[in-house]
């Protein structure tokens, strides 16, 4: 499992607030960070528990796969930015401008 430490957390934090385009890697580590950026305090992994997730104050069991539609929504929002608008390849890293409503 990759972990993200908790200064990467604060640098992400600090990246939200700032509104930075971002440039995230295609690589595990890299999509860990993508989906942190996303969606970070909506899901919690534990190995007790599986996925949860944040739902009117409290970590609930994900019964809905919103953990998996959510990764499926990062997953195509990199096929998209590898296609780019003109229908041709672009470079292999991923920018992001802001987070999806939602």
């Amino acid at each position: 499992m990759l972990t993200i430490t908790p200064e990467e957390q604060e640098q992400i934090k600090e990246i939200k607030r700032n509104k930075t385009p971002q440039v995230f890697d295609l690589s595990d580590l890299g999509n860990a960070a993508r989906f942190e950026y996303r969606h970070g305090g909506n899901f919690l992994w534990t190995q007790a528990t599986h996925w949860l997730t944040y739902k009117n104050g409290l970590w609930v069991e994900d019964k809905t796969a919103k953990v998996d539609q959510a990764t499926l929504l990062i997953m195509c929002g990199i096929a998209l930015s590898a296609v780019g608008k003109s229908g041709t390849p672009q470079n292999s890293a991923e920018k992001e401008g802001s987070r999806p409503a939602g």
